[in-house]
């Protein structure tokens, strides 16, 4: 499942397991190595070299780039491609209107993340990753009421043009100054989970430091459990 496709927390549960849950194999000797799947794929290649190929094809571009958000590239790329797309509309003579209305609405959702997360003592993408993406398209990004002169996806081209096409918005801001409740929420909702996981973690590698019961007191016991088995009750 994308990002872009997700509607509830357990979607967004869903999507991120499919993608960083180790896929663990057992050896021969006893030992398990683990591959994480990552980010999808495209002819073998990480997305981010795939795009190189098709930079002159905005279009496809900007579809490659769709399937990857929220990665911070995949806005930068989505944003390179509908300038390309804006451009050869306006030497058309053709309307472009759909087109700068899109650059500006992920521009504006993008806004709703920051660098850093204090609370996470790490990069806020990861609470905009963790947020479903429907519950981010039902907040009102219109220029009306974001404006344009503070989001940081933008050039000044594209503000210019902006202006020339819909006037003077009412007023600038962001998304993360606009709705901080919703980002206070859902980074205090990941911070939890976080330390759950931490708990689960830190008790599993407890457990498997502990001699089991078995080998300690049956004098015949079986050959000691791989570390594969031990941790996944095999």
């Amino acid at each position: 499942m994308l990002w872009i496709d997700t509607k509830t927390d357990e979607d967004v549960r869903r999507s991120s397991e499919a993608q960083w849950t180790p896929v663990w194999t057992e050896h021969k000797d006893g030992s398990a190595s683990a591959v994480v799947p990552g980010t999808e794929k495209v002819d073998g290649l990480f997305w981010a070299d795939a795009i190189k190929e098709v930079q002159n094809d905005p279009y496809a571009r900007l579809a490659m780039a769709h399937r990857h958000l929220p990665a911070p590239g995949a806005f930068r790329e989505m944003a390179f491609a509908r300038r390309a797309i804006i451009r050869q509309l306006r030497k058309d003579g053709r309307s472009f209107d759909d087109d700068l209305r899109q650059l500006h609405f992920w521009a504006a959702l993008n806004s709703w993340s920051v660098p850093y997360s204090e609370a996470l003592q790490g990069p806020g993408y990861n609470v905009l990753e963790s947020t479903p993406y429907a519950r981010l398209a039902e907040l009102d990004l219109s220029y009306e009421v974001i404006g344009n002169e503070e989001l940081p996806d933008l050039t000044k081209t594209d503000r210019k043009i902006m202006r020339e096409a819909w006037g003077e918005p009412k007023s600038h801001t962001t998304a993360h100054k606009l709705y901080a409740s919703l980002w206070n929420e859902q980074e205090r909702k990941l911070v939890e989970i976080r330390a759950k996981h931490r708990t689960t973690l830190i008790g599993g590698i407890s457990a498997l430091a502990r001699p089991e019961a078995a080998e300690q007191s049956v004098p015949d016991a079986p050959p000691p459990r791989s570390l594969f088995a031990r941790l996944f009750g095999r």
